[in-house]
């Protein structure tokens, strides 16, 4: 995501929630640049779209950097999941879902992303060694 697609955003963050007492400065802009930075461009307008929409529902105050980072990605809570499998000597059993933060699944995506776009370094081949036998003096 560049600056701009970044200014934008914030922009129309701070349209849809006009009165709340907050008056986001430059400083906190820029502490939000830098948390938010290495989301990529299709999934923060996905995520501000959820912020504006959830307005009314979630929100009642402007976002925070991990609101909008929860907005973008999701977020796993730690539970137990209860599982029936009928194969099992214990039929009905439960199961413990980790937790997983927004960074983590962030993580999840732009590391293959960085991966397959990272330059390539054409391969080389070593110099040949060659041997001397007798034959070659």
């Amino acid at each position: 995501m560049t600056r701009l697609e970044f200014n934008i955003g914030i922009a129309a963050l701070k349209n849809a929630f006009p009165s709340g007492g907050v008056k986001i400065t430059p400083e906190a802009e820029e502490i939000y640049w830098r948390e938010l930075q290495f989301i990529p461009q299709d999934i923060w307008q996905q995520g501000i779209s959820k912020c504006i929409i959830g307005h009314s529902t979630e929100y009642s105050f402007f976002p925070g950097v991990h609101d909008i980072g929860v907005a973008c990605f999701g977020e796993q809570k730690e539970e137990y999941v209860w599982k029936c499998d009928p194969w099992r000597t214990i039929q009905n059993y439960k199961e413990k879902v980790e937790l997983e933060t927004w960074q983590q699944r962030m993580g999840k995506i732009i590391a293959p992303q960085q991966i397959e776009n990272r330059p390539r370094k054409p391969s080389q081949l070593e110099k040949p060694k060659f041997l001397l036998t007798k034959f070659d003096k």
